[in-house]
């Protein structure tokens, strides 16, 4: 007969906090997921301990709001091979192993939840702590994880008191877009009026000093309506999962004409034709009007700069590199609307047009019953950007490498004119040396370049 024999562990507390920034991680091309349940759309792609804590947030935070601490005991508790010495438990590997266990799994469903619930507006992050236990058994000591203490964290002390103004201006919305359609039961009509309510009562913070408020979906319905990106999809979306429309939160990088692209959020939203479309309500408020270039978009549309497929990259991991590589819909190829035209002319063109300088080109539609015209703004390109030389043979002088910079017509722009160039301090030494080009003027962007300075031969 076996003898176990547990003891009270007297042990330190280990808490853990998450950070639910979500503009970070490994680039993730979007992905296929066809059948998940868009209403809990990125939990239904977790599993274990994940799961369950998943299940225990929309519990807690949905359900009950209640922004309180919350126990949860583990239904499949974390154990491991574990190690005493003089009453305590030794950090050993199997330690190590099972706390990143729940630290993983922690991480996985909060970004989870967050992207799932935007309506969940006032939390921000959630951490949690959790005592190690150890019992005794033939085969030596056993260590546990059993029970986790959730402790919620608001963008703001005294966020989760505005629950209940929040759900009755949300309410207030969802109505008055009843009244402005003709048929609820069309998608597109919808989304059209969730688009532009949206567009029309947020606009975008430049100047952010309360950043944990200004990327919720709080400002938009009861505030001054200033957030940034995460704003706007989080409102869109909340307004669609009023209304039963599939929408999901996309974290990512857009490219805006500069070198590299930049951190943004934007949705993918589901049709009665079972095909996923893209709506970016920020880049559509526009200060001269609301445009729809990013309402319904396909991945073959045409963005601002370029087409939809090569502006944009979708991120899979949503905070943190490293942690759970979450799938995307799978976008339309195409937009949801087209345009066809059979008007003729009495006339035959032979020959393209062509742009001779940069300027903007117009494209109208006239002689029959479309009136509209597209704007497209021909933007200036940087090439070429590269140093006069990467690798240098340390002599005890300061090397200073020239810039070459280039547009995309073979154009060699000039220094402090076009660009800037700031050198690392040094430049001497055995190492790597960073500059920075700025672009200025009708340039936009910056560029980092690398050189190098190598240990001398050997004489």
């Amino acid at each position: 007969m076996k003898k176990y024999v547990r003891r009270s562990m007297a042990l330190l507390v280990a808490i853990v906090v998450f950070s639910a920034s979500i503009f970070s991680g490994n680039v993730a091309c979007a992905a296929s997921s066809v059948g998940v349940d868009y209403s809990d759309y990125y939990g239904t792609q977790l599993s274990g301990i994940a799961n369950e804590l998943d299940a225990f947030f929309r519990e807690k935070f949905i359900v009950k709001q209640d922004a309180t601490n919350g126990e949860l005991t583990l239904k499949n508790p974390i154990t491991f091979k574990a190690e005493i010495k003089g009453n305590q438990i030794i950090e050993n590997d199997e330690f190590i192993q099972a706390t990143n266990k729940l630290n993983v799994a922690l991480q996985n469903a909060t970004d989870a939840f967050l992207t799932d619930h935007p309506e969940v507006f006032w939390l921000y992050t959630i951490g949690l702590k959790y005592s190690i236990g150890a019992s005794y058994s033939s085969n030596g000591w056993t260590g546990h994880i059993k029970k986790i203490i959730i402790e919620p964290h608001e963008v703001y002390t005294g966020a989760s008191d505005k629950i209940a103004q929040y759900e009755v201006a949300v309410d207030g919305v969802v109505q008055n877009i009843r009244n402005n359609v003709n048929n609820t039961n069309n998608r597109a009509e919808l989304l059209k009026e969730i688009h532009d309510y949206v567009c029309e009562n947020a606009f975008y913070s430049f100047s952010v000093t309360d950043k944990y408020v200004f990327h919720s979906s709080l400002p938009v319905f009861i505030g001054n309506g200033e957030v940034v990106c995460e704003g706007y999809a989080k409102a869109f979306k909340v307004l669609c999962d009023e209304f039963g429309i599939p929408c999901v939160l996309v974290h990512g990088v857009a490219s805006t004409g500069n070198v590299e692209g930049e951190a943004h959020m934007w949705n993918y939203v589901q049709l009665d034709d079972g095909k996923w479309y893209l709506v970016d309500a920020t880049w559509d408020d526009q200060v001269s009007a609301i445009k729809k270039t990013y309402f319904l978009a396909g991945y073959n549309s045409d963005g601002f700069y370029e087409k939809i497929k090569d502006e944009r990259i979708a991120y899979g991991d949503f905070s943190v590199t490293g942690y759970k590589e979450f799938q995307y819909p799978e976008l339309s190829n195409e937009g949801y609307f087209t345009y066809t035209h059979n008007w003729k002319s009495n006339y035959t063109i032979d020959k393209k047009a062509t742009l001779t300088s940069n300027g903007e080109m117009s494209r109208y539609c006239a002689n029959d019953d479309c009136t509209g015209k597209t704007d497209v703004t021909v933007i200036d390109k940087i090439a070429k950007v590269e140093l006069s030389a990467t690798s240098y043979t340390y002599n005890g002088s300061v090397f200073t490498p020239t810039v070459l910079v280039k547009d995309a017509a073979g154009k060699t722009l000039k220094k402090d004119t076009d660009y800037t160039v700031t050198y690392a301090s040094g430049r001497k030494n055995v190492g790597s040396y960073d500059v920075m080009v700025t672009f200025k003027g009708k340039y936009s962007g910056s560029k980092k370049l690398t050189f190098k300075v190598n240990a001398a031969s050997a004489s």
